[in-house]
């Protein structure tokens, strides 16, 4: 049964009560998306609007961000970019990029012009989504609002991009805080309540967390090559392999490269036609005719370790044998070449 999350939108309502448990101070940014709105319509940015921003008594500018000073005044108003819309975000982003060298002020500038389609970068929101800093800060800022979009259309509320990253904002510190009992003082038994049932919806909600390790793992699989070879599905079985994580779906990632690759063997040295059956022990028998006695018995180990990983009936594995089985196979892809040359001969 399908259950459609609303979470995120109580966590939009609770961001006054979170500036206030963090800062002391209750932001106000629709307040100050209502003094910049004649950004938007003139169509143009001058220095004073910029002082407007700074100044705001409805948050804390420069308790966080860079003083905008020391990038020089702006003389001549930026115009022509602010009605652009969600089509036209690399043009205005650029744009701006281009004036102020960074990032972060852009993305402040854009988030009280059109909340509706941009929101401000920040840490606590870019660690929750997973995403890691690039080089080109244009590019990632247009990835960081890709990610709200994404976001907006799986829940439907918040449907403003700003409203998103406020709400997500939100709860990364409570997951973050909540534990805390300091903390939890700062909210009322209603709050409390309501929070209780929040981060309870988060843990049963697979989206988020699905787009969080979908993330991760691309940040990783993108500087390695070929993400799918042995080497690197065992380092991502290492990583699995911690009792706070998944160490039996390690398991099952070891078990099916070794397997994979004592296939490739068979198959790279032409003792495919050579084989009684397809099956791992009759691959390892035909191996054992070219190898010496020890890497055979480190090949049976493996064979041993990925019985008792992938058949449910037999009894689990142990730490210490998990960390074995994993070492052993990536000890034997390490010896690939020098068994192919011999098995090949």
């Amino acid at each position: 049964m399908y259950i459609k999350f609303s979470y995120l939108q109580d966590c939009l309502t609770l961001f006054p009560k979170m500036t206030i448990a963090l800062y002391d101070k209750e932001y106000n940014m629709n307040r100050i998306v209502r003094k910049f709105k004649h950004v938007a319509m003139n169509d143009s940015l001058s220095q004073n609007d910029l002082m407007l921003l700074i100044d705001a008594e409805e948050w804390d500018y420069k308790k966080f961000w860079p003083d905008l000073s020391s990038m020089g005044n702006l003389r001549k108003p930026i115009e022509g970019c602010f009605k652009l819309g969600w089509e036209g975000r690399e043009t205005v982003v650029r744009r701006l990029y281009d004036r102020f060298q960074h990032i972060e002020v852009v993305s402040i500038v854009l988030r009280f012009v059109d909340p509706e389609n941009y929101g401000i970068i920040s840490p606590p929101v870019e660690k929750f989504l997973g995403l890691q800093p690039q080089d080109n800060h244009i590019k990632y800022y247009l990835t960081y609002l890709n990610v709200l979009n994404d976001v907006s259309r799986h829940y439907g509320k918040p449907s403003n991009l700003a409203d998103v990253d406020m709400a997500i904002w939100c709860l990364s510190h409570l997951l973050k805080n909540w534990g805390n009992r300091e903390f939890r003082r700062n909210w009322s038994n209603e709050d409390q309540s309501k929070i209780y049932g929040m981060l309870n919806l988060y843990a049963m909600d697979p989206f988020l967390k699905k787009q969080r390790l979908h993330r991760v793992l691309c940040e990783v699989y993108e500087h390695v090559k070929e993400g799918r070879n042995e080497p690197n599905r065992l380092l991502l079985a290492e990583c699995l392999n911690d009792n706070q994580i998944d160490p039996e779906l390690a398991m099952v990632a070891t078990s099916y490269t070794f397997e994979s690759f004592v296939w490739k063997l068979i198959e790279e040295a032409g003792l495919k036609k050579d084989l009684l059956e397809r099956r791992l022990r009759y691959m390892i028998k035909k191996l054992a005719e070219k190898l010496d006695k020890n890497t055979i018995d480190d090949f049976d180990k493996c064979k041993t370790w990925r019985d008792s990983a992938t058949h449910p009936w037999l009894p689990k594995l142990n730490a210490d044998d998990r960390n074995k089985f994993v070492e052993k196979a990536k000890h034997l892809v390490g010896m690939k070449k020098n068994i192919i040359r011999k098995i090949s001969s």
